[in-house]
């Protein structure tokens, strides 16, 4: 891992991921975290998530929080603002890749999702995908494939919820990774166990991040992150100081700055206890 980001000192924007970070385990927010909100808000540093849930999802917390900064969804293949949802970026994966690792999927017995950053569609819905998409507040449109695949241009996010064949997922994504086809661009990642994304080439919340500067006209230097996972770890290498909470993973916290508790232990807080002092 190579660190990007030298911290300017001068904090222009705090960027959190949100399950297993900002988020406890059982999906609650401590108090703390929204303490820390109140306390960047009252120094005015603007704060945004980078998450890999679509929009509808991250909009409940924005929403219910009142931030007004831009977001990034879709581990950054959408930067949206919320308010009047501008989008101020959308990077479509590409047809070509889509077909190969969804039908790649298929074959291998799952039900990979596929997002515009507004709605996820699906070809079928079972009981575990179903439990997986209510635990994160999301919902997919079941589609006849023959219309997904009509649609393939629009998405920037193909992902697949398997915990409960964690392994297995592991296998047929790593199988399909071995032998892609030549020319083929993208980003993939397990964002968690049994959890496997793919994006566009160079799309990853670092990617988010980047836009979000350009909005706000400060460098990755200026940018304070938090984050747990391998989804994380692009972002927590490009800003000039980045967090990682206790239960992160191992690259995760390798690519940061400093280490603080875990994310049931209001990590999120402390780290900004020790950005403000």
């Amino acid at each position: 891992m190579t660190r990007v980001g030298t911290y300017s000192g001068n904090c222009r924007l705090v960027v959190s991921d949100i399950d297993e970070t900002f988020v406890a385990t059982d999906k609650s927010v401590p108090p703390r975290n929204l303490e820390a909100l109140r306390r960047l808000e009252e120094a005015g540093i603007p704060f945004a998530f980078a998450s890999g849930r679509y929009w509808p999802s991250l909009r409940q917390f924005t929403e219910k929080l009142g931030i007004k900064s831009p977001q990034i969804v879709d581990n950054g293949a959408m930067v949206i603002r919320p308010g009047d949802e501008a989008v101020l970026g959308r990077y479509p994966v590409g047809r070509e890749c889509l077909e190969y690792f969804y039908f790649g999927l298929r074959e291998a017995g799952f039900i990979p999702l596929l997002s515009t950053g507004l709605a996820y569609h699906a070809p079928e819905m079972d009981q575990p995908l179903f439990e997986q998409l209510t635990l994160h507040a999301e919902a997919a449109d079941v589609m006849p494939e023959k219309e997904i695949v009509s649609r393939f241009d629009e998405y920037g996010k193909l992902v697949v919820f398997a915990q409960d064949r964690a392994h297995e997922l592991e296998v047929a994504a790593e199988k399909l990774l071995a032998v892609v086809p030549s020319g083929f661009k993208f980003s993939s990642v397990f964002t968690e166990q049994g959890i496997f994304v793919v994006t566009a080439e160079n799309v990853s919340k670092a990617s988010g991040v980047l836009t979000l500067c350009r909005e706000l006209g400060c460098t990755p230097d200026d940018v304070v992150s938090v984050g747990d996972g391998d989804n994380d770890v692009e972002m927590l290498e490009l800003t000039g100081r980045s967090f990682v909470v206790e239960n992160g993973t191992a690259r995760a916290k390798r690519a940061a700055t400093d280490i603080v508790p875990s994310n049931n232990d209001a990590g999120f807080a402390c780290a900004v206890d020790i950005l403000l002092g």
